[in-house]
C-alpha cells in the first residue's frame, strides 16, 4: 500500500474505539453520536503521532524490498490515500481476482 505520511497520521490518531459495543469511530471520518458514546472511548496507545511516524519510516525503508518480494507473486499495488471504503475494494478485489486464478 501507498499512503503519504499524513493521511497515516490522520487515519491512525485519530480513531478510536467505544469499548462497550466494539464500535470504531474517527473524528472526521466517523464522529462519535453521542457525549456519552464520547466519554468511554478507548484508543490504543500505539495511535500517537510519535509512534506512527516511526513506524512509518521503518515501512519506508524497507518500501522497495518489499516491492521487489511481493511484486513477482501477484502482489497488487494499492494507493491507500483514497477514502477506505475505495481502498477496501481495491484489497478485495485483488484478493478474489487471484483466486479466481488459481481456480483455473
Amino acid at each position: 500500500m501507498d499512503i503519504p505520511l499524513d493521511v497515516a497520521l490522520e487515519r491512525l490518531t485519530q480513531r478510536s474505539l467505544d469499548p462497550i459495543t466494539g464500535n470504531r469511530f474517527h473524528t472526521h471520518d466517523h464522529p462519535v453520536p453521542t457525549h456519552n458514546i464520547k466519554q468511554r472511548l478507548a484508543r490504543h496507545p500505539t495511535d500517537d503521532d510519535e509512534t506512527v511516524q516511526k513506524r512509518y519510516q521503518t515501512y519506508s525503508v524497507y518500501y522497495d524490498e518489499l516491492q521487489d518480494f511481493y511484486s513477482p507473486q501477484g502482489a497488487i499495488h494499492v494507493p491507500a490515500d483514497q477514502d477506505a471504503y475505495t481502498v477496501f475494494e481495491a484489497v478485495e478485489a485483488g484478493i478474489v481476482n487471484q483466486l479466481n486464478k488459481d481456480e483455473n
